[in-house]
């Protein structure tokens, strides 16, 4: 099943029959979270950062003095095999497990932690610590609703001649 598939599935899940509106809750989308963290992962908002260290620090053996700027690569830690093997590859199941037993979310559930399928420490789309985005909840809040609310409209009005994927999941499930 494609990840378009999964998506639509689990939203379909989360439509009121009466209005047509979808829940706005982000934990009834779980594998929609999954989809946004994969793209966070490989696609992060900044791709990379510094920090000035506050003391000194032992790196590998060696001494970083008190103040030395640090450069982060964000792009390149969420896209090391080290950390995520298969680091090109757009997987949400990193992020997200099917349930034996599906539920009224789609059957999927955030990994708690992230699987062998990758680090969840070296996904750092907002930043880390105590320096991160304090945005980052509601960031994910609002992408995972607009996410949804893009994907039932894609759907809603695709025609039979628009994009293979489109047609794709309207066809199995209209």
């Amino acid at each position: 099943v494609s990840v378009e598939q999964q998506c639509w599935e689990e939203i379909e899940q989360q439509v009121c029959q009466d209005s047509g509106t979808i829940k706005k809750n982000p934990e009834d989308y779980p594998y929609l979270q999954a989809v946004l963290m994969e793209t966070l992962r490989l696609y992060p908002p900044a791709i990379s950062t510094t920090r000035s260290l506050e003391k000194e620090l032992i790196l590998d053996g060696i001494p970083v003095p008190k103040g030395t700027y640090l450069y982060i690569p964000i792009w390149m830690i969420q896209r090391d095999s080290k950390n995520f093997p298969e680091p090109l590859a757009f997987r949400p199941e990193r992020w997200a497990v099917q349930d034996q037993q599906p539920s009224a979310g789609g059957g999927w559930e955030l990994r708690d932690p992230p699987s062998e399928l990758g680090n969840a420490q070296a996904w750092v789309p907002f930043s880390a610590g105590a320096r991160s985005c304090v945005g980052q909840r509601f960031a994910m809040h609002e992408l995972t609703l607009a996410l949804a609310v893009l994907v039932l409209s894609l759907v809603h009005m695709c025609s039979g001649t628009c994009c293979s994927p489109c047609r794709s999941v309207r066809s199995s499930h209209h």
